[in-house]
């Protein structure tokens, strides 16, 4: 699959799910600890900006336009 592809099936996607949730950057390490002993699979996604500073998606460090959305479900 191509990375587009990819990144596109997952950001708008609606058939898979996975458990997302936020802790704050000062339990940032604990987490990581606490998951990595369980045997826990992880991926930090993403970071909770102040709501003035908007949505944008990053990648790389590099600002990404999207021009597609989801599936809106209470359409």
């Amino acid at each position: 699959m191509e990375p587009e592809q990819a990144l596109r099936w997952a950001l708008s996607g609606g058939e898979d799910y996975e458990l997302c949730f936020t802790v704050p950057e000062l339990n940032r390490g604990t987490l990581d600890v606490a998951l990595a002993h369980l045997g826990a699979k992880f991926t930090c996604i993403g970071q909770i900006m102040p709501e003035s500073e908007g949505l944008k998606f990053v990648k790389d460090g590099a600002p990404v336009t999207l021009d597609w959305q989801g599936y809106d479900h209470f359409a």
